[in-house]
């Protein structure tokens, strides 16, 4: 089967890559990439992740997400941008890799009975340099 050409967005809020028939390719959050070529199977495993808008959804405006709390000022929604927010911001799914990139160590599994919130901190302190 042929190669084809897409217009691909980046719908996560972490920059995520694509094997494209020229080389691994990174997409910015939010980015919009045409003329991407993919082969059919590189085109079936990039849509299955979630990541990615294909075609005319990929070009359409996307929608501006509305505004959330603020681990660390959960009152105060128009704070001052920090540091940390951007790491607030991160579904702990992102935050994984994140830790890694940033301490060059595989990040902790999570612990038997630690809560979902608890995991996060960790993560969240590692990425910090606090632990």
């Amino acid at each position: 089967m042929a190669d084809k050409k897409y217009a691909v967005r980046n719908t996560t809020r972490g920059v995520r890559g694509l094997n494209t028939t020229g080389g691994y390719r990174d997409l910015e959050p939010g980015e919009l990439a045409e003329g991407v070529e993919l082969t059919e199977a590189e085109y079936r495993n990039a849509e299955s992740t979630g990541y990615f808008e294909f075609g005319s959804a990929a070009k359409a405006e996307p929608e501006q997400p509305e505004p959330t709390e603020s681990v660390d000022n959960p009152t105060d929604q128009a704070a001052p941008s920090t540091p940390g927010d951007d790491l607030d911001r991160m579904s702990t799914d992102d935050l994984v890799p994140t830790v890694h990139a940033l301490t060059g160590k595989a990040p902790p599994e999570k612990k038997r009975g630690e809560s979902d919130d608890d995991y996060r901190a960790r993560l969240l302190k590692l990425a910090r340099g606090q632990e």
